[in-house]
């Protein structure tokens, strides 16, 4: 379901991707209400970005990780 994937030259940065799992997921309380959501099931998946310091510093690649997370969770932002 999920690995890390070997940077190999003349690569910069390799991701690895994991499959989807579907997973029971405890609900969160609504701050505004305090009232408790019951809990669902999601599919989750993992995503590991491998890169050479030397090519991608540490920064750009928490900032691409933050971006695919953002278009994985709403498709549609990829089509605008």
């Amino acid at each position: 379901s999920e690995f890390s994937a070997v940077i190999k030259p003349p690569q910069g940065a390799i991701l690895a991707v994991g499959g989807g799992e579907r997973k029971i997921v405890p609900g969160s309380v609504n701050v505004e209400t305090g009232e408790k959501e019951k809990p669902r099931i999601q599919t989750t998946m993992t995503a590991r970005l491998s890169a050479d310091r030397r090519v991608v510093d540490e920064a750009t690649a928490a900032l691409f990780m933050g971006v695919l997370k953002e278009y994985m969770n709403q498709p549609k932002l990829m089509m605008l």
